[in-house]
């Protein structure tokens, strides 16, 4: 599995030299695609149990989340975090200064396909 890039002049550098990549021909895919990838397997499953399935997955998944759980699968481990700083053990979170953010990696499933992905550079368009 090839994942193709190209180089292109970096903008935020001041070294003319520094160039930055840009993945090429990548697809965007959505719940449609999905379902469509695991029917065409062999699955049993219809559309609608796919949907269905999805749909609880992802309920609960956010359920977890809005209750400050972490949420660790073999695609993904997501938490949730606090930034900004705080003045003192007595200060409280304010919105103005403070962010509650969504944190996301790859799970073993995916670290492991990215051990078998290899970057191929094209040329720039």
């Amino acid at each position: 599995m090839a994942i193709e890039y190209a180089l292109y002049p970096n903008p935020l550098t001041d070294d003319p030299n520094d160039h930055r990549t840009v993945v090429q021909n990548q697809t965007s895919r959505n719940l449609e695609d999905i379902i469509e990838r695991m029917i065409s397997r062999g699955s049993t499953i219809t559309r609608s149990d796919a949907l269905s399935v999805i749909e609880e997955f992802e309920a609960a998944v956010a359920s977890f989340i809005s209750e400050g759980d972490r949420i660790n699968t073999s695609l993904f481990n997501m938490g949730s975090s606090v930034s900004g700083n705080f003045a003192g053990s007595k200060d409280h979170f304010d919105p103005a200064r403070h962010e509650l953010r969504l944190n996301i990696s790859a799970g073993r499933r995916l670290r492991i396909l990215l051990e078998d992905m290899r970057p191929q550079k094209t040329e720039s368009a």
